[in-house]
């Protein structure tokens, strides 16, 4: 937390030359860096950082949410955002990651995954409606990650389409017009 001088070949061309750097820890344990934009006078950055340190400062998050708990904050998020069927899909949704609802978003890894990918490979599901359903887990995992600064990024890279091998593509039957309309007649 310190208000610095940049330097020369970083200097603006009106002459704004002064910035504020903050460390903080986020909530995977490391520190992270947030330097400012380039102000004019010392004063002018450090109220900057003062208000960036008071924007922040009222924002509590419990480092140890579990996936259900984090799921009701995305849904509570967008409910205004998104149309109400996609909302259904996201209630239909969750039935499917019990397995994951008392784990705690921290403690997601790859073991914990291929439970629940193996969980659902034993179900009757085509496998574009299960990479559907993991499209849940995508969006709370990003939801995470904007709104809370958690690194759930080694977790998110595991997850991978559904796929069947040697699995044939249904057949989809196409009519023209006066051809659908003798199938009732």
């Amino acid at each position: 937390m310190s208000v610095r001088k940049i330097p020369k070949n970083r200097i603006t061309k009106d002459g704004r030359s002064y910035a504020f750097i903050v460390t903080e820890y986020g909530l995977d344990g490391k520190r992270h860096q947030h330097q400012s934009k380039a102000y004019m006078t010392y004063d002018e950055a450090y109220r900057a950082e003062q208000a960036y340190l008071n924007k922040y400062k009222d924002i509590d998050v419990n480092p140890h949410i579990t996936f259900y708990q984090a799921y009701l904050k995305v849904y509570d998020y967008k409910k205004d955002k998104i149309r109400a069927t996609t909302l259904k899909t996201y209630r239909d949704r969750i039935h499917f990651m019990k397995l994951f609802w008392d784990v705690e978003l921290v403690d997601l890894d790859a073991d914990i995954y291929q439970r629940w990918r193996n969980q659902m490979n034993k179900t009757d599901l085509s496998d574009r409606y299960k990479t559907d359903i993991q499209k849940l887990i995508k969006t709370i995992c990003n939801y995470a990650e904007k709104q809370w600064d958690f690194n759930l990024r080694k977790f998110y890279n595991k997850l991978e389409p559904f796929k069947t091998p040697g699995a044939i593509k249904k057949e989809m039957d196409v009519y023209k017009p006066k051809s659908f309309i003798n199938l009732f007649l």
